[in-house]
Parts: C-alpha cells; sequence; structure tokens
C-alpha cells in the first residue's frame, strides 16, 4: 500500500495502546521520509519530547520556523500542537497545497489526532467540510492522517468507510464491536472476542481486505 495515500483508525478502549502504536507509526514516517513531518494534535504532550516538539499554536511554529530558516538552523520535523485540531488541518492542507501534488510529494506529513473526542470540527454525525478536504484530497496534499478513537460511535461512518486501515483495540461490550462490524463490513459477531480483550492487543482491518491480523 503507498502510505501516502494512507488514513489510518486506531479505535479502542482508554491506556489499550492507542497512542503507543500512534507514536509507532509517527516514529516511521520520520524515519521512512528524511524529509517528511508529523504534525499532532496533541493536548497531553504524548508524542514529546522524543518525537515532536511541543508549540502552543500553528502561529508559534510559523514564527519559529522563519527564524530557523533565516538563521539556517535545523528545525525538528515533528511538531505537537495544543491548539484547535482545526488549526492543524489548515496548516497541513496549507503546506500540502504549497509542496506537494498527487505525482511529486516533497514534504510527506502524518497529521495524527491523539483523541478525536477533542476536535472541534466533525463528530459523531456530521463530517466537516475541512476534514472532507483532507481526506478526500490526501494523496494530492501528501497527507496520512491519523485519529484516534475511544468510542465507535465519537466519528461519524464515512471515517471509517475511508479508512484504509483500522487497528481494533480491546472493546466494552457487544454492542460497540457490532457498530465496528457493520462500519467495515465485517460479520456479526466476528470481533467479540475483543470485549473486554488485553492491552496492547489488537486486530488489524485494511480496506479491500478485511481482517488482516488477530
Amino acid at each position: 500500500m503507498n502510505e501516502l495515500d494512507q488514513a489510518v483508525l486506531l479505535c479502542g478502549l482508554p491506556k489499550h495502546g492507542k497512542t503507543t502504536e500512534a507514536r509507532r507509526l509517527a516514529k516511521a514516517h520520520l524515519e521512512r521520509y528524511p524529509t517528511g513531518y508529523v504534525l499532532v494534535h496533541d493536548r497531553h504532550a504524548q508524542f514529546s519530547p522524543d518525537i515532536t516538539r511541543a508549540f502552543k499554536d500553528t502561529a508559534e511554529w510559523r514564527a519559529e520556523l522563519a527564524a530557523a530558516a533565516a538563521e539556517k538552523k535545523p528545525f525538528p520535523r515533528g511538531a505537537s500542537f495544543r491548539c484547535s485540531a482545526t488549526e492543524i488541518s489548515k496548516l497541513a492542507i496549507e503546506l500540502g497545497e504549497k509542496h506537494n501534488n498527487a505525482k511529486h510529494v516533497r514534504v510527506p506529513m502524518m497529521v495524527i489526532y491523539d483523541e478525536s473526542s477533542l476536535m472541534d470540527s466533525s463528530g459523531p454525525t456530521h463530517m466537516d467540510a475541512l476534514d472532507v478536504d483532507l481526506f478526500s484530497n490526501r494523496r494530492h496534499y501528501g497527507i496520512a492522517p491519523v485519529y484516534n478513537v475511544q468510542r465507535p460511535g465519537a466519528l461519524m461512518e464515512a471515517f471509517f468507510t475511508q479508512s484504509t486501515e483500522v487497528y481494533i483495540f480491546s472493546q466494552p461490550s457487544e454492542k460497540w464491536t457490532h457498530t465496528l462490524e457493520e462500519r467495515l463490513g465485517l460479520r456479526g459477531g466476528e470481533l467479540d472476542f475483543l470485549v473486554g480483550g488485553p492491552k496492547f492487543r489488537y486486530v488489524l482491518w485494511r480496506q479491500g481486505e478485511g481482517l488482516v491480523t488477530s
């Protein structure tokens, strides 16, 4: 799979491995793409300081990037932000429009929303126009979005059906696993073994393939 056409959801209970897996994806992205960026909506600084540098908002990031460029100093390729998720999405799209297109991606970006319930745009009944733009045009922008989701119903169905990969961690009830099965086109009861499952264990669903690990 072309990682520059990637969209990932990590769905499961708190403290069961979603952020750990997102950190792994972030590290792998920076290692694979020497010109790549990782931008994280990270209110609790779970990606810094080893993967990202923490910024109050995108304005602070822009100012420090400009200062580093003027002095010809290196600038960290990973950034965590405490500002709104919308602000981060706008920055990613702006950078994508400036540097990338579907045939040539100079700045591959991974944009991680570490807790999607804190997003100020989309939710269980609405996919904001900005998120539609980022999701639909990710290949042209060179953006791989990653969403951490505690409840399957926290984001509307389109986030699941349009994702390329969904990592499914422990679930608290069959009601939640059945919601996931419906959204991912799985058989009823196929995910029930995840109810009350151990920490850091997940199954991986891939677009066009179904469950590929268990």
